[in-house]
């Protein structure tokens, strides 16, 4: 019983781990895939969301340096 949930707590923060590592080196497209209703699933929702703005914000800039 401890290691299922050991591994169901362990799963979702390593992927947060990988995404987290992407973003840093500029790569704003992981979707991380991670359906929950509790604070796991909530924190991967606005993980989500937040590499949502930031690449929406680049793609701004971007445009506007070209134009």
């Amino acid at each position: 019983m401890a290691f299922y949930l050991a591994k169901r707590l362990a799963a979702p923060l390593y992927l947060l781990t990988q995404g987290t590592q992407a973003v840093a080196q500029g790569d704003f497209s992981p979707r991380l895939v991670f359906s929950s209703q509790d604070e796991l699933g909530g924190l991967t929702e606005s993980f989500n969301q937040m590499t949502r703005q930031l690449d929406e914000a680049r793609r701004e800039t971007d445009r506007h340096q070209i134009g």
